[in-house]
This record gives structure tokens, sequence and C-alpha cells, in this order.
């Protein structure tokens, strides 16, 4: 801690000298592995044992539409039903596949469980989507508009990689009379 930091707690603690931990709380090996999306910086021999690791579905597989709801229960408890959250899904999905120029998927959700358009890491969007709507459908606004302003935040995110990524090809240089 800095002296300023010091004075401000009038000398009733100690200086931080190192790491401290919580009590019940037990450190992580150095290298042990991370299931993606915990939000640790996996280093490069971490990202490629995760890939091929089984339980995780693989490091670099695209987000399923169960793999959405299922994250979105997660963090919202709901009694929306799954035909439902799927039907929000494919809403997001078939408004990406209008901004990057493709065809909406149908609706097919008991019998096919697609993959969702949006890459790693930015597959985010889908549960948080699914978290405002919910919360919309629950009448709570107060969380409504936090989960929207954070998905709202990460769609902006999403939007501008996939523009810097797939821009047009330059057709040469154009000159204005």
């Amino acid at each position: 801690m800095t002296h300023r930091a010091l004075r401000g707690l009038r000398g009733k603690a100690e200086p931080f000298r190192g790491e401290r931990k919580k009590p019940g709380m037990t450190a992580q090996p150095l290298g042990a592995k991370r299931p993606y999306g915990w939000g640790v910086p996996l280093a490069g021999s971490e990202l490629s044992a995760l890939a091929g690791s089984e339980g995780y579905g693989g490091a670099f597989d695209e987000m399923k539409v169960s793999e959405a709801m299922a994250r979105a229960d997660g963090l919202r408890l709901n009694a929306v039903p799954e035909a439902q959250k799927a039907a929000w899904v494919y809403e997001l999905d078939g408004q990406l596949a209008e901004m990057m120029g493709g065809k909406p998927r149908e609706n097919r959700w008991p019998e096919v469980d697609a993959e969702l358009r949006m890459p790693r890491p930015h597959e985010e969007i889908y549960p948080l989507y699914l978290i405002c709507k919910i919360d919309y459908y629950n009448q709570e606004m107060g969380l409504y508009a936090n989960d929207m302003a954070v998905y709202n935040a990460a769609m902006a995110e999403a939007q501008a990689w996939w523009r810097r990524n797939h821009r047009p090809e330059r057709q040469g240089n154009w000159r204005v009379l």
C-alpha cells in the first residue's frame, strides 16, 4: 500500500506484503486447467490443451442454442419455457444474420440444437440477451436496465469486431470531381 492509503487507515493496518487469502480458499496450482470463459487469460499451451480436452466441448467450438440457454439459466433463475428461450436466441441470431449478410435460420429447437453465428469470444451476447429478455418478462425493470447496458456494450464490441474483420475489399481509388 502507498503511504496515502496507510495514512487513511490511521496506523491500524500493516502494509500489504504479498497475496492474502480469504478463509476457506485454496490456491490453484500454476498451469491448472480452467474452463473457457472464467475471465482468466489462458497461455498458448493451456489453450491447445483445452481445445482437445473433454468436458468443455473444445475451446473453439461454436456455441449452441442449448449452451446459451444453460448459461442464462445459471445466471438467472427463471420459469420461462425452453421453447420461448430458444425463440429469443433465434431472434437474436436472425438479427446477427442480417448484419452479417446471411439468412436467418428456421427455429427447429427441440429437434436441432443449431450452432450460433457469433464466434468466440463474442458469443457471450446470447446469454446476456436471454437474461435481458427474462428480466423484462418477469418485470424486473431495475435488473433489466443494468443487464441491457451490459448487453449493449457486449453487442457493440461484437459488431465492431465483425466490421473490423469483414471489411469489403478495396476496389481502387475513388476520385470525387
